[in-house]
């Protein structure tokens, strides 16, 4: 049904209900209009106040029951629209459906189209597979290739680390002979390195030489010319002539000595500057004087 239909069915239903109303209202004060009695007569037969008590009950039941009937209306009508609401969601909702179905039919026309094309080159890729055989076979050589090239890799990742190793064995091998090659010609021509410290032990100076702490282990040097040092001056000269393990031998250097000094042991010794680099001498007098 409708919902103008469910108006005119409450707009009815009220509208008998006044009509009863009004008849019996008019039956209780007037008499029965249909009766066969006139109206004096009716009411000298009936008693008023008992009467008209119960036809005032019987008016306020009938009133009860419109307001109900009414309320029910205002009920029905506010269904009413509840439903007319309801309705409209309803074909908003019937709206977007067939917009989505609409576009649910462009996506599988989409993939439809999609498909054809990967079958397309699916069949491309078998017919390209017939001519190189089985593809089992083609994938087992693949795999057997991809194994040897680990292989290739992993010998070749040994190689460069053994070659880096060689390398770094090289280069210590080269600074080792290059220090060795300095020493064998520090050896060959008297010098000695400048870091070189020492002190003299013994002193021999009747016949002309001293003994030093350090020897080879310490890379003294036959031949190297050795200052001697005493509170911060130089004193004098000696040369290496003899050289053990741990100790060596000095000759004192005639005319280096300053005159009126005399070598002592704990004096201190290192290696003598080149004759270009060689120290002035300035100071010895001081050192005589005191």
């Amino acid at each position: 049904m409708k919902v103008s239909d469910y108006i005119l069915i409450a707009a009815g239903v009220a509208g008998a209900a006044g009509a009863y109303l009004t008849y019996q209202n008019y039956s209780d004060f007037a008499g029965d209009p249909f009766g066969d009695e006139p109206k004096a007569r009716y009411n000298d037969k009936t008693p008023l106040v008992p009467v008209f008590k119960a036809k005032e009950k019987r008016n306020e039941t009938l009133t009860e029951a419109l307001t109900e009937k009414q309320d029910d209306l205002a009920t029905l009508n506010t269904e009413i629209a509840s439903l007319n609401e309801e309705i409209e969601v309803l074909r908003t909702e019937n709206s977007q459906l067939s917009k989505d179905k609409l576009d649910v039919d462009e996506d599988l026309k989409r993939y439809d189209r999609q498909i054809a094309r990967n079958e397309a080159k699916l069949d491309e890729m078998n017919r390209y597979l017939q001519k190189f055989g089985d593809p089992e076979q083609i994938k087992a050589k693949v795999e057997r290739l991809r194994d040897d090239l680990a292989s290739t890799r992993a010998s070749l990742a040994a190689a460069k680390d053994e070659l880096a190793s060689n390398i770094a064995r090289n280069e210590q091998l080269q600074k080792s002979i290059g220090g060795h090659r300095e020493t064998i010609e520090m050896a060959q021509t008297g010098r000695m390195r400048p870091s070189f410290r020492s002190t003299i032990s013994e002193v021999y100076g009747r016949w002309g030489f001293v003994v030093i702490q350090g020897g080879v282990d310490q890379g003294v040097n036959a031949n190297a010319t050795l200052d001697v040092i005493r509170g911060g001056q130089r004193i004098g000269q000696v040369v290496v002539t003899t050289v053990e393990p741990s100790v060596s031998v000095c000759s004192l250097v005639e005319g280096s000595m300053v005159g009126g000094v005399q070598i002592m042991p704990g004096d201190q010794v290192k290696p003598a500057p080149k004759p270009a680099d060689q120290e002035p001498s300035a100071g010895v007098t001081a050192l005589l004087d005191a």
